[in-house]
């Protein structure tokens, strides 16, 4: 089995701040910021805006709904919020 790399200091940090994971929760690169975290919604929209302007990414073509559902609302047919 190979080992997977581990996540950055940095990024590990922010996440730790902006999501509220506990110290000793382990942060792996395979984690899912939704079904791992918990992060939804309007909090996954924040999230993304926090760090796309921390980590200095270009949204570029950046979909909220391809990668969080929308509170009560389920499916591609409905608007997202603006994303990074």
């Amino acid at each position: 089995m190979t080992q997977q790399p581990a996540v950055s200091g940095e990024l590990e940090k922010f996440l730790r701040e902006h999501i509220g994971l506990w110290q000793k929760r382990l942060v792996a690169p395979a984690d899912e910021i939704e079904n791992d975290y918990g992060v939804t919604s309007d909090g996954a929209d924040g999230f993304m805006v926090a760090f796309c302007e921390r980590f200095n990414v270009n949204p570029g073509d950046y979909l909220f709904q391809r990668y969080f559902e929308m509170e009560g609302f389920r499916g591609p047919l409905f608007s997202s919020p603006t994303g990074c």
